[in-house]
């Protein structure tokens, strides 16, 4: 925010060097001269006295904020709340599997969730300040969940509530007499398309859980379906689950939340699944569970090599290949060994959707060695460009033969799999920006390490091999999803990686 200030001269009038006011603010120096001669002074003081006595017409809310809500956040902010409408009992947040979320000037709450309300119309302001990235996806929309930001929110929206009203609070009035000039920082905001939600289930309401596994359970609650987690690293299964979401992978939301804390939210159902998972949750004695929205559909196995018969139908389609290669190229950025790069674990994937195949049960570690032992990122590009299989594809191609008996199409394996290799190098600085949003541990550091060496990967790839003389743009690009989002379109880098795959 930036506020003229007046500089007033201690000189004699006859010396005053301006006649009126000049503004200097496209200086960037927030400096405003006056007229400061006596004449002047007087002719200004009789319009202050006239404007004094004629009251400011307090304009209508018409925004759906509490009056006091929205006073406080706009002194609080600078910034004026006018254009905002507030959207009650929406049925969009539940889509999002989220109780409430604030998309450029709209705020959506669910039915019976106005509690939220200071905390998503702080979301607001930070939008209004060009401070709103995305970090990850959800269906398709682009999601901020900057830990900060979120934080920042609940802090804000509280104070907003408990501020009292004062004569001396700054009117916010857009026309062109405005006293206060409020200008945007300098940079791009792409937050109109970036939405900001409370996510966590409340576990409000009717909830009822079914024993999966002894270490997984499936939990209907308040109107959403989600799992619970109890075995493996989980925080570091739930940062690979976000990461893939943010390079584009169809994958699960999932957070960490308190054992002790769910103990207090689900409702004992006397011997039924409920009492199983309080009695899991009570011997977790206070640790974190793994929660994560539920993937719609049926694994592509009963077992990790044991294909059902949908699936064998699916193996004979090349755009069920396609699907498969790009799979693979998520897990070498996350370095999951437990699904397609090293043996198949069928279990991990699920039913083919337009967007591709799910990936859940997702898990990370440094991908250097698959990087390097595994795929062979030069081999399979140089194979693709000419028309060959390359040894990862040939590899995969054999175990898929061996428990369905069905020979997979490589050639568009191997173009999935460049595909969202040249994706997620081009989404470099999103996947960055998301990650540098969470905290800053050691299983951060290794998914940054895991995205700087994929990228390093690529750019050591022979110059021949990307040449546009010897590649069809189409057999690249063909497959490649043009993504809604302005935020990607901005991020692009000029050349990226392939600066002779691009030339028009």
């Amino acid at each position: 925010m930036k506020t003229h200030l007046s500089k007033k001269s201690t000189e004699k009038t006859h010396q005053t060097a301006v006649a009126h006011s000049v503004d200097r603010t496209s200086k960037n120096k927030g400096v405003s001269l006056e007229d400061n001669r006596a004449s002047a002074i007087v002719q200004q003081k009789q319009i202050d006295a006239i404007q004094s006595e004629i009251p400011l017409q307090k304009k209508k809310n018409n925004t759906g904020l509490p009056d006091k809500l929205k006073s406080g956040m706009e002194n609080l902010s600078g910034h004026s709340l006018d254009d905002v409408k507030v959207h009650y009992n929406s049925s969009k947040p539940a889509q999002l599997n989220a109780h409430a979320y604030a998309q450029g000037k709209n705020i959506h709450l669910a039915s019976g969730q106005e509690k939220h309300l200071p905390h998503e119309a702080w979301h607001v302001v930070q939008q209004k300040q060009g401070r709103v990235q995305p970090t990850i996806q959800s269906k398709g929309v682009a999601i901020n969940d900057d830990k900060g930001l979120e934080k920042e929110a609940d802090v804000m929206g509280a104070k907003a509530l408990q501020r009292k009203e004062n004569k001396n609070d700054k009117t916010f009035r857009n026309n062109s007499n405005s006293q206060i000039s409020i200008t945007a920082k300098n940079i791009v905001s792409h937050s109109g398309d970036t939405v900001q939600r409370n996510f966590a289930p409340s576990f409000e309401g009717n909830v009822k859980a079914t024993k999966i596994t002894k270490d997984v359970f499936d939990v209907f609650t308040d109107g959403q379906n989600i799992i619970i987690k109890f075995n493996g690293e989980l925080d570091k299964d739930s940062l690979a689950d976000n990461t893939l979401r943010a390079a584009g992978a169809k994958a699960p939301e999932s957070s960490t939340m308190d054992a002790n804390y769910l103990l207090t939210k689900i409702p004992d159902d006397k011997n039924g699944g409920n009492s199983l998972l309080i009695e899991k949750l009570k011997a977790f004695k206070g640790k974190k569970v793994l929660v994560a929205e539920k993937i719609e559909g049926e694994a592509l196995g009963p077992n990790p090599t044991d294909p059902s018969e949908s699936t064998k139908e699916c193996l004979k389609d090349p755009q069920f290949a396609y699907d498969l290669g790009r799979v693979a190229a998520y897990d070498v950025l996350i370095g999951n060994q437990d699904r397609i790069l090293i043996g198949l674990n069928l279990g991990n994937m699920m039913t083919q959707t337009k967007d591709g195949i799910p990936q859940i049960d997702n898990q990370m570690s440094d991908n250097k060695i698959y990087l390097e032992k595994v795929v062979k990122m030069r081999n399979i590009f140089s194979s693709f460009m000419k028309n060959e299989e390359s040894e990862f594809a040939a590899k995969t191609k054999k175990r898929i033969k061996e428990i369905s008996g069905i020979d997979i199409d490589t050639s568009s394996f191997q173009r999935g799999f460049v595909t969202v290799i040249n994706s997620i190098v081009l989404k470099q600085f999103r996947i960055s920006h998301f990650l540098y949003s969470q905290a800053k541990d050691e299983k951060n550091k290794t998914m940054r390490k895991n995205l700087n060496q994929l990228s390093d990967a690529v750019q050591v790839i022979p110059e021949h091999y990307l040449s546009a003389k010897k590649l069809e743009k189409e057999k690249l690009l063909g497959g490649i999803k043009k993504e809604k989002s302005q935020i990607v379109q901005k991020e692009k880098p000029k050349t990226g990686f392939f600066p002779n795959l691009f030339k028009k």
